[in-house]
């Protein structure tokens, strides 16, 4: 049975038709208390079992429709004044933050880049950096045709920063969808290597419609209510993925979570 043979707790929000759709796994040696959730986040406190420290994980996801991105710009700012744990957000944003950021056809709108760096901006929220390709995203047209965008990005404010100086983020294309994988290692480089000739990890979204993936556990009243979930326990790291089109954007601290269930 995949529960015996996983040993991760989870929790996910599926995905509306092609779009959307968010998924966090976690280690049994983690304790992670989910705050809150929509279509758009899930927001966690996170405690390693070894550590006194609890820090913040929000997963993101904004809006694919530009006129509606405000409301994810809202929701990242409403976010952001209920805590202040060192924070790390990862996620498809769905918006760059230069026009360098952008390789195709028409420039980026200058009022929709301000307006996302202007909520970065005012969440504290600075960029990790990155490995790799600069883009993330690809509409995977032939050319002339063909757009590439940095969508996926992790941000973390400077306490989360402190608290991991060694982290590294990298982006790992994968020809099966049309985002890369967005890996961060909060131990750095030193402490695990990317090997190229691994096999490529592809999340396979009738892994949420599974029965053995479901349970539920509530505690709490009232506007604080906090709401623990374990569900789909698998084998090693934290996973945040956006389900479209059957796959998932695995945003990851380590892509080895779901490989054994896979296999099986």
């Amino acid at each position: 049975m995949v529960k015996e043979r996983l040993n991760y707790y989870g929790v996910g929000v599926p995905s509306k038709g092609k779009s959307g759709g968010l998924l966090l796994l976690w280690r049994k040696d983690v304790d992670v208390w989910i705050q809150s959730y929509s279509d758009h986040h899930i927001d966690a406190t996170v405690q390693v079992v070894a550590d006194s420290v609890r820090w913040r994980f929000t997963g993101f996801y904004g809006h694919p429709e530009v006129a509606k991105r405000k409301l994810s710009w809202a929701l990242l700012r409403q976010l952001s004044s209920q805590s202040h744990r060192p924070w790390l957000c990862m996620g498809d944003f769905n918006e760059i933050l230069h026009q360098h950021e952008k390789s195709g056809i028409a420039a980026r709108a200058t009022w929709q880049i301000q307006a996302f760096r202007e909520c970065l901006s005012d969440c504290n929220l600075h960029d990790l950096g990155c490995h790799g390709s600069l883009f993330t995203w690809c509409n995977r047209r032939e050319s002339p045709r063909t757009v590439r965008e940095r969508l996926d990005r992790a941000r973390s404010n400077t306490a989360w920063a402190a608290l991991f100086p060694a982290t590294q983020v990298s982006h790992i294309q994968e020809p099966c969808s049309d985002h890369a994988a967005v890996l961060l290692n909060s131990e750095g480089a030193s402490k695990r290597e990317i090997k190229p000739n691994r096999p490529r990890f592809r999340f396979e979204a009738a892994w949420l419609r599974s029965e053995e993936c479901k349970g539920v556990r509530t505690h709490g009243k009232d506007k604080t209510r906090i709401i623990q979930l374990k569900i789909c326990p698998a084998k090693s790291a934290v996973v945040v993925g956006c389900l479209g089109a059957g796959t998932v954007q695995a945003l990851a601290i380590s892509l080895d979570v779901l490989r054994s269930w896979k296999r099986g």
